[in-house]
């Protein structure tokens, strides 16, 4: 409904539905959903292409800022800003994220830099590998804490649908297979 009302006023927008499989797959999941609205369209057609989850609240000129920063660098193939997520008494919160790579709630890219790494892999941590295979090509991955840029997750990082402690052992395990050790992961 809430986007019916906006494809109303921005023909642009265009709606497709994608029956719900009944069951929530980590990792894969949220890239089967991704890659049903990419099949959707010529990516040719376009310069950028971003894949986003709906449980954010974006900045007036978010997209324009990265597009700027990707038009004043070639190099740069994938970008975002910096999550933060409200804390006690309203205070935001940062995610702490490296600035290595763009945010997997937010990823977007160039066109040309999403096809050459082969676009997204479909298990836990593809929001990791993509950015290794940007670098692996000559590509920059990056994300910008500038107030901007800074956006608001409503659900933090970390969380799972079940609890805090099961979205943190999936981390740790997605991270483990990244190859960062326990020390590592309990260090940071």
């Amino acid at each position: 409904q809430i986007l019916e009302e906006y494809a109303n006023k921005a023909p642009c927008i265009r709606i497709t539905r994608r029956e719900d499989r009944g069951f929530r797959k980590l990792g894969g999941g949220v890239i089967d959903a991704f890659y049903f609205g990419y099949d959707q369209i010529n990516p040719d057609d376009f310069d950028y292409i971003c894949k986003f989850d709906l449980d954010l609240e974006l900045p007036p000129r978010y997209f324009q800022i990265l597009m700027e920063k990707m038009e004043a660098n070639p190099r740069l193939g994938t970008c975002s800003g910096k999550p933060y997520f409200y804390g006690a008494n309203q205070k935001l919160i940062s995610e702490k994220c490296g600035d290595e790579n763009s945010v997997g709630m937010i990823k977007f890219y160039r066109t040309r830099c999403f096809h050459q790494i082969g676009g997204f892999v479909r298990f836990l941590m593809w929001d990791g590998i993509d950015g290794h295979r940007c670098r692996m090509l000559g590509w920059l991955a990056e994300s910008y804490d500038e107030p901007d840029l800074r956006f608001i997750h409503l659900r933090p990082m970390g969380t799972s649908h079940k609890n805090w402690w099961t979205g943190r052992v999936r981390h740790g395990v997605g991270q483990y297979f990244m190859g960062t050790t326990p020390l590592y992961m309990v260090c940071s």
